[in-house]
């Protein structure tokens, strides 16, 4: 039985790999496809209006930033199997990180059609993060809930102290994950596959990359989802100081990290 079962989880790991290796060949074309023929059509002066040009541009900027963040999970994806995602962790207050990710990325979010809102708790402690890494990771859990979202488009982000910890939570109102598959969604090219997702694109590298930033920052990762209503993803991050009575003897103030002003892809 225990030889069985190994043998079924592995043929069903090489079936995900294989499907994998198909869909992202046809993804990393189409971007290259669209950035191509409108700078052919650039190029060869086709298009002088104004308007015009700019339409262009925009499709040639955001299929970049498109095949860029494939690149990134790719990159990303191939460290964690060698072992050399490293981290710059420092003291850092997590609501202020957020904040920064939700300015950077509100307008593109609403442009779509979303409804979101950001909240945190007053005077929250230090963590120990790579500020990279938490961008990385509210990029991930952001972009699944607009991908996965359909009527309903609302995501919430509240950062709060929960115990001995800093929590993030993203919260949408999407199509939400069966019980069945909870188990299941930080494996590695694991996808749910259904009616209410069939036609989502996506790989199935976004959460098993968030999950192993996450523990290599000394955090956890939860899900909560009812089908068909929605998921909550719940990151938590150990505080800095076991007390608040206790005092930091460094300068407590957060690193500032710059955040590229780049809109929330969509199709990974």
């Amino acid at each position: 039985m225990f030889i069985f079962i190994n043998a079924q989880r592995e043929r069903e790991l090489a079936e995900r790999q294989a499907g994998f290796l198909a869909n992202i060949t046809h993804e990393l074309k189409t971007p290259l496809a669209v950035m191509q023929a409108a700078g052919e059509n650039l190029s060869d002066g086709r298009v002088t209006e104004g308007e015009r040009l700019k339409t262009y541009g925009d499709h040639i900027y955001n299929e970049s930033v498109r095949l860029k963040r494939m690149i990134e999970k790719l990159l990303d994806a191939a460290k964690v199997d060698s072992g050399e995602l490293s981290t710059e962790q420092a003291p850092h207050y997590l609501q202020e990180l957020t904040a920064e990710f939700v300015e950077a990325n509100r307008g593109y979010i609403e442009d779509q059609g979303f409804e979101f809102t950001y909240t945190h708790d007053k005077n929250l402690p230090l963590v120990m993060v790579d500020a990279d890494h938490v961008e990385t990771t509210l990029n991930n859990l952001v972009e699944n809930a607009m991908k996965y979202s359909r009527e309903k488009k609302e995501i919430n982000i509240k950062v709060q102290k929960k115990g001995g910890n800093v929590a993030i939570s993203v919260t949408d109102k999407g199509t939400g994950i069966p019980k069945s598959s909870l188990r299941y969604v930080f494996d590695k090219f694991y996808r749910v596959e259904d009616s209410l997702t069939a036609k989502t694109k996506g790989h199935g590298l976004g959460l098993s990359i968030v999950k192993n930033m996450v523990e290599l920052n000394g955090g956890t990762i939860d899900v909560k989802s009812e089908y068909g209503k929605g998921s909550t993803f719940i990151v938590k991050f150990p505080t800095l100081m076991s007390s608040d009575s206790a005092k930091i003897t460094a300068d407590p103030a957060p690193k500032k990290v710059s955040i590229k002003k780049e809109k929330v892809g969509t199709d990974v």
